[in-house]
């Protein structure tokens, strides 16, 4: 059952990766194919040629250095839209969050859906935590209960918070885990300073703004390696290894 989990989750990055690569739904799409997929090449092949050959600082920066290589060509061969350009310019360097925009209301007609979503969420929170759990322990036979019911909780609780304040949903990020995997920093403090830069993007919309200006060819090419570290660790994690997913050594 884990091993299935996480699959399904590796085949969802996949999907998503893909859809973003061979993104070409605007009006110049047909015109710009060719562009659009080598960007996309050139950051899929820096991340993966980094990751493998890369050492050190360079190994572990290996994701980052192939989204900026990426971006730069991007902007080179005239992907970024002028629309992304102005939209940096114009937004303030500072500004505090505000909750202007919050406001309540039900929808009887969405609360199917909901658990569905819900259910959905947990059960990939489960594939996140068990191979974040491989990741650091080279000894590992079956997952690890406690943590994994830590982890539920702590993304319900995430995803409860965050609803209160009007944001989108949120939820376990299988992608950092691969990026995790492939560059080898799994320290936890990595977390604290994960932290203390979405704080600095909530503060900053110019900073902000210049993630959304990524283009589609520069996010497809780096959700398109994720799913190469995701299903080696489905087949490990298949019921051959652990005849039992809850069941303790």
């Amino acid at each position: 059952m884990c091993g299935f989990i996480v699959a399904a989750v590796g085949i969802e990055l996949g999907l998503i990766g893909v859809s973003q690569l061979l993104d070409v739904s605007s009006h110049e799409g047909i015109a710009r194919f060719h562009r659009h997929v080598g960007v996309a090449a050139l950051t899929l092949g820096t991340m993966m040629a980094l990751a493998v050959w890369g050492w050190g600082t360079i190994r572990l920066l290996c994701s980052l250095i192939g989204v900026l290589a990426g971006f730069a060509a991007a902007a080179l061969t005239g992907l970024v839209s002028p629309k992304a350009v102005d939209h940096v310019l114009a937004a303030p360097a500072l500004a505090l969050p505000h909750l202007a925009h919050v406001g309540y209301a039900v929808d009887f007609a969405m609360i199917v859906p909901f658990l569905l979503a819900g259910l959905a969420a947990g059960l990939r929170t489960v594939g996140v935590i068990t191979t974040c759990q491989r990741i650091n322990d080279a000894d590992w036979k079956r997952p690890d209960l406690r943590t994994i019911q830590g982890g539920v909780l702590a993304d319900g609780l995430g995803c409860a918070i965050g609803g209160g304040l009007g944001v989108i949903g949120m939820g376990s990020a299988p992608s950092l885990v691969g990026v995790s995997q492939a560059s080898g920093a799994t320290s936890r403090v990595i977390g604290f300073a994960v932290t203390a830069l979405c704080a600095a993007l909530a503060c900053s919309p110019k900073l902000a703004a210049v993630f959304l200006a990524l283009p589609a060819s520069v996010v497809g090419g780096g959700s398109s390696s994720l799913p190469a570290s995701w299903w080696p660790e489905a087949f490990r994690s298949s019921p051959r290894e652990s005849s039992t997913c809850g069941r303790r050594s």
